[in-house]
């Protein structure tokens, strides 16, 4: 038996899906309606969005001046979060990758889907030498994610075309 949600305002339109905390597949409403296959006790349906942070140009004084247009190689970040659950890391938004279930699972390990997560994952960032050196995040499901810190480790003056 279906369980309808009568959303006639976003007919036509794919939207995000949210039941007792767990993330269900991306629906388009027909005819108004968007239809499960289970009972919930609290379903939230709305429109998708990403949400994306990216640090600027790592700088550090250095005794020539600045490193600006310096080529920079991000090996890891350490995020300190708050109250998280989900998000996507890279060194820009072409290269992201699916992190931090897996990184706050293997730091705890009986934390279940619906835990939220507060600490700090040291994590790999996939990044090689780039002009500036930035760090991209982002959170493409109706979840959670504060982000209290990010900290980059770096080596800088790599060699250009790398």
């Amino acid at each position: 038996m279906p369980y309808e949600y009568q959303i006639g305002h976003l007919n036509g339109c794919t939207v995000a899906i949210l039941a007792d905390g767990n993330v269900l597949p991306q629906q388009v409403v027909t005819d108004g309606i968007v239809s499960l296959t289970e009972s919930y006790a609290k379903v939230t349906i709305g429109l998708p969005f990403y949400s994306d942070i990216e640090l600027l140009n790592i700088d550090q004084p250095l005794r020539s001046g600045t490193m600006q247009g310096v080529k920079v190689k991000i090996g890891s970040v350490t995020f300190r979060l708050e109250q998280t659950r989900g998000g996507w890391v890279g060194p820009d938004e072409d290269n992201i990758y699916e992190a931090f279930p897996d990184a706050i699972l293997a730091k705890q390990p009986d934390i279940t889907d619906l835990d939220m997560f507060s600490g700090d994952i040291r994590m790999p960032l996939g990044a090689g030498y780039e002009d500036g050196g930035r760090v991209f995040l982002r959170q493409v499901d109706p979840l959670p994610i504060t982000v209290n810190a990010v900290v980059p480790e770096f080596l800088s003056g790599g060699p250009s075309g790398v």
